[in-house]
């Protein structure tokens, strides 16, 4: 009986690859040219889609792999090609390349790839893998709504051009955007996205605009990183890293409407602490502009239980603990006062919950030194919220995470903290809530 259903099972599955392996021949379009030294381009597959498999093994191999249950697959050997999986759907161009003597070859595609819009502007491609011939163009940001897509190849010598099928063109979404300048004020900030001349235009130039950040407030900004993502309305998106320069962050001109989403940080001091001292806890520093965004204290604390009153000094109950957690207790002041129990060092923060709808977080950095430059990051463990004082409150402990290092630490060290600097920069990080503009770029976008 086991064998009969073991047999079924394997019979089905190899049907199974049968029609898949007829939907990806009917979903691509296999071109192939002659190479100037004498060997041969083709395409071997073309796949939209966020899941991608593609193997360069013999048939035969596939079809075992595919039938076998995992635990079989030893004597085939390590498999070769490539699996992948993304959050968008993306588009892979597989090439596979042969000498004059009909031997697989990665000469040629070693070079940079390109696809082409309608308005002549092109996406470049390095190679994602390549193994004995094959050679795999991952192409993020492609013209979707398209039915054939146009790839080109240039290595300095030669420029080839060929035309594939989209396996699964779409139709784009209509948005109604705006022209630039756009002005949006939002969670105590005025973001202001004008446009840019840049010194220098070429083929792959972006959305020529500048994003500038600038605080409503009355007190003085600390420093603001962005990160922007952009999307057209083919579903094309890119992000990029944070980055305290704004100018052109804009995906580039792929449609005539784009979003455009940001992301702001706003990191502010919060004095310095001497990681040598044995002291039980260290008050830090709540500059102007901290108090204005909510916070209203903030302490390093070492292992022990604390009783502490936004408004009167902190009380040491005891010097051990053996877990973290947080207790709003009544008080004499319209603020509350909190019992703190810790078990590790870490910084006690406590801020109003919904001041702007922003989230702060705090951590300590390496900033006085020769080569100041380690970021020790900091995970919040136990969190409480008083809804009962005038404000609402919610006091967060973040403790450091351990990072490892070859130089010997501090004596007596941090636990976590692996530093040589006496002293500590502790510092308040702010998060705003995405900010998302709507540009209209006109008819033509790539003129």
């Amino acid at each position: 009986m086991r064998i009969r259903t073991a047999r079924a099972w394997v019979i089905a599955a190899i049907a199974a690859l049968g029609v898949g392996l007829t939907l990806l021949s009917i979903r691509t379009s296999p071109t192939s040219f002659p190479l100037p030294n004498g060997g041969e381009l083709r395409v071997a597959a073309v796949v939209v889609g966020t899941n991608h498999l593609f193997s360069a093994e013999p048939r035969w191999k596939r079809l075992l792999r595919f039938a076998l249950p995992d635990r079989w697959e030893k004597p085939l050997g390590k498999f070769v090609g490539r699996e992948d999986k993304a959050t968008n759907a993306t588009l892979w161009v597989w090439l596979f390349e042969t000498d004059a003597a009909g031997r697989g070859t990665n000469d040629f595609t070693r070079h940079s790839g390109q696809i082409i819009f309608n308005h002549s502007y092109r996406e470049f491609a390095y190679p994602f893998w390549s193994t004995a011939g094959y050679s795999l163009r991952r192409f993020d940001i492609f013209p979707r709504d398209q039915k054939t897509l146009q790839i080109a190849f240039d290595d300095h010598r030669e420029s080839m051009k060929f035309t594939v099928a989209n396996p699964h063109p779409i139709q784009p979404e209509s948005w109604l955007g705006k022209p630039l300048p756009q002005v949006v004020e939002t969670n105590g900030l005025r973001l202001l996205l004008q446009p840019y001349v840049p010194r220098r235009r070429t083929d792959n130039a972006g959305l020529p605009a500048n994003l500038r950040i600038v605080p409503t407030g009355s007190s003085k900004p600390g420093w603001f990183y962005c990160r922007c993502s952009t999307v057209d309305n083919l579903g094309n998106r890119r992000r990029r890293g944070w980055t305290h320069f704004y100018s052109n962050p804009l995906l580039a001109q792929t449609a005539s409407a784009l979003k455009l989403n940001v992301e702001i940080q706003e990191y502010l001091s919060a004095g310095f602490m001497n990681v040598t001292s044995q002291l039980a806890f260290q008050e830090l520093m709540i500059i102007d502009r901290a108090r204005e965004l909510g916070a209203r204290k903030i302490s390093f604390f070492r292992p022990g239980r604390f009783h502490v009153d936004l408004n009167a000094p902190i009380q040491q109950l005891s010097n051990e603990s053996d877990d973290t957690k947080i207790t709003w207790s009544a008080s004499e002041s319209n603020d509350g006062a909190l019992d703190l129990e810790v078990s590790r060092p870490g910084i006690l923060l406590v801020a109003e919950a919904a001041q702007y709808g922003i989230q702060i977080g705090a951590r300590l950095r390496e900033r006085i030194g020769p080569h100041p430059k380690k970021v020790f990051a900091h995970a919040p463990i136990a969190t409480a919220t008083n809804r009962s004082g005038a404000n609402q409150l919610i006091a967060i402990f973040f403790t450091p995470a351990t990072l490892r290092s070859r130089r010997p630490p501090v004596d007596p060290p941090i636990a976590g903290i692996d530093t040589q600097l006496p002293t500590l920069e502790a510092e308040l990080v702010v998060n705003y809530p995405p900010v998302e503009f709507a540009v209209d770029l006109g008819e033509n976008p790539a003129e």
